[in-house]
């Protein structure tokens, strides 16, 4: 009407409008990319939201069953468990080396083999008093997700363990290798954090060396030969490190695997191009990991699908409370 001051209308009210997000770049840095984490992600999305966000004293707090959740992710499967263990026994043998100390092959299995013994026990243990729930903590989940076949799994795990560390302490290939770990200049289980991507990843090198000059990382595995996508990617990771650390482009950094269920030492061949695709499917990964960072951190489980693949849900730890993974089993 005449003489009325004019109020200028918009289609959308002010009030209702979400800010708009953060630039890609400041986004980047929000979600750390990790191999495990990674592999998860693939994997079973939901896995990943119990792993990151659920298991999280951070995230996810509206999660109800955030207690049984941080409970269970204590818990490693056959692999797991007996991998870390030979991890462990030979970063030890490399700290006892540099030390002056040089442990047998049979000092070495025996010092696995014990550790593998105290799990065993603890989990039988905890096996017997568990509730329906699940709700009782024992490190080797076979023995909760398996009951009846845990003890033959162990007895061959264990074994498989045992004879990948004497492959480690007297096959021949590995000689030169632990000659070189006995320097003080080995870098042994080295935790990194790369500074020349636009998103932040980590990592941890099994072993480094710069021997006669040449920067070398050996990655150990504890059964026999393989080849995927996903370990060059793994690797591609360690060269990327190891250009920051030693200098130099990342592929002249000299990368192997050590398969040493077989005795084989394997190298991975870099080239400029391959690095360049490595570092491109981190980014992406990292791009769909931060698509879904909110729903994880406000605890919107049902954001995340699980993977219902029976011989990945038999090894998972959050089977006991995985509608999807224990139907899996019955499929």
């Amino acid at each position: 009407m005449k003489g009325e001051t004019a109020i200028p209308l918009s289609l959308f009210e002010a009030a209702t409008l979400e800010p708009p997000p953060a630039p890609l770049k400041d986004r980047l840095r929000s979600v750390e990319w990790s191999f495990s984490r990674r592999n998860t992600f693939e994997q079973c999305p939901q896995k990943y939201y119990l792993d990151y966000y659920a298991g999280s004293r951070r995230h996810a707090l509206a999660e109800t069953e955030k207690p049984l959740i941080r409970q269970l992710k204590l818990r490693h499967n056959r692999y797991a468990r007996t991998g870390e263990i030979v991890h462990s026994a030979i970063a030890n043998y490399f700290r006892l080396a540099q030390k002056g100390t040089i442990q047998s092959a049979k000092s070495l299995v025996q010092w696995a083999q014990r550790l593998l013994a105290e799990d065993l026990a603890a989990s039988r243990t905890a096996r017997a008093s568990a509730s329906p729930s699940g709700a009782s903590s024992g490190p080797l989940l076979e023995f909760f997700n398996d009951p009846r076949n845990a003890e033959p799994l162990y007895e061959d795990a264990g074994q498989r363990m045992s004879a990948a560390l004497q492959n480690f302490a007297v096959h021949p290939r590995y000689e030169k290798i632990r000659n070189a770990g006995r320097s003080t200049g080995a870098e042994v289980e080295r935790m990194f954090k790369l500074t020349n991507l636009p998103c932040r990843v980590t990592g941890i090198v099994d072993f480094a060396v710069r021997a006669s000059g040449k920067p070398a990382v050996v990655d150990w595995k504890s059964g026999k030969p393989s080849q995927s996508e996903e370990d060059s990617l793994q690797l591609t990771a360690y060269a990327l490190w190891g250009a920051q650390h030693f200098g130099g482009p990342p592929e002249k950094i000299a990368i192997y695997k050590a398969f040493l269920g077989s005795g084989s030492l394997v190298p991975f061949p870099l080239t400029q191009a391959s690095v360049e695709k490595g570092k491109r499917r981190i980014l992406q990964d990292v791009e769909r990991m931060i698509e879904m960072h909110d729903y994880g951190a406000q605890g919107r489980r049902r954001a995340f699908t699980p993977c219902a693949q029976s011989r990945v849900c038999l090894l998972c730890p959050y089977l006991p409370i995985c509608p999807e993974g224990k139907e899996s089993q019955h499929a």
